[in-house]
């Protein structure tokens, strides 16, 4: 009998031992969902602070009719010559076209960005974070990837996937101040959307340049 209740004290430690075990992990992965989750919800209310720096249209701002926001909006923009003056060659009608786009992505309620992203501008916005002598032009096209990157993950993973990235690093090293403030706010919408986007950010090396500012 003796022999029978130490061997089953010891399957009972045995067992106790394998759910701490799986507690301890369990605990850990609730840690870093939550984490993500807090990162998120910070994001968002600096991102409203952000938005509303530039100022979206007043009518816009007060309106009560938040459902449909963006998309009206969207709507009463142009949004195919907003496209075309965009895709033009006249650096002029691209920062025109590029503030408006900003403006758009920075309604507070539901901003337009699933019909931003469709009408294909945002390789645009990339490329244009690349004209070095117009840092009006690539502020607000790195302001505009922000406002995008605040988005779901899928809005996340759309900036990235044009390779904005390793251009935001380097803005970083930016001799204009906004551009590199907005790059810092770009990288940090886009590292807090998950610890893959993290991993990303930090591999292109923004950590080690931010550093050294």
């Amino acid at each position: 009998m003796d022999s029978d209740a130490a061997s089953a004290a010891a399957a009972r430690r045995a067992q106790s031992a394998r759910y701490k075990t799986l507690d301890k992990d369990d605990a850990r992965r609730n840690r870093e969902e939550t984490t993500i989750s807090i990162r998120k919800e910070k994001r968002a209310e600096n991102l409203q602070k952000k938005r509303f720096g530039g100022g979206a249209p007043t009518a816009v701002a007060h309106s009560e009719n938040f459902g449909n926001l963006g998309l009206q909006a969207w709507q009463g923009a142009n949004p195919e010559q907003l496209v075309a003056s965009i895709n033009s060659d006249d650096p002029a009608l691209q920062l025109q076209a590029v503030t408006q786009f900003r403006k758009l992505l920075s309604i507070e309620r539901s901003p337009p960005i699933e019909e931003v992203i469709g009408a294909g501008v945002v390789p645009r916005f990339v490329q244009l974070l690349q004209v070095p002598d117009n840092p009006a032009l690539q502020f607000e096209a790195a302001w505009a990837l922000t406002n995008i990157a605040s988005g779901t993950s899928e809005h996340t993973r759309e900036v990235i996937t044009h390779g904005s990235v390793p251009i935001f690093v380097q803005l970083l090293l930016s001799p204009n101040d906004d551009v590199r403030e907005q790059a810092v706010w770009a990288l940090g919408n886009i590292a807090g959307d998950s610890p893959e986007c993290r991993d990303l950010v930090l591999n292109h090396g923004a950590l080690l340049l931010q550093e050294g500012q």
